[in-house]
């Protein structure tokens, strides 16, 4: 299900709020982010949601998947 919303959200025009990492637009990056990402990815909480998935594409490479996961937990670790 999270595949296709994908999919169809790549279609959408898309204007970042916030800045890379900050998957749950509090404006700042930390533990929580990674924390939401990290359900996100699992679908551990069907509560669990990143409003803006531009903002968990870490790497750039047009997908949120546990790659961008890794990259922000060595964001966080820095």
């Amino acid at each position: 299900m999270q595949e296709e919303a994908f999919r169809n959200w790549q279609n959408c025009s898309v204007t970042v709020i916030g800045e890379k990492g900050d998957t749950n637009t509090d404006g700042d990056i930390t533990v929580a982010d990674a924390v939401t990402l990290n359900r996100w990815l699992l679908s551990e909480s069907s509560g669990t949601y990143i409003q803006n998935p531009k903002t968990a594409d870490l790497n750039g490479d047009n997908r949120v998947d546990v790659f961008d996961l890794v990259l922000m937990k060595q964001l966080l670790v820095k």
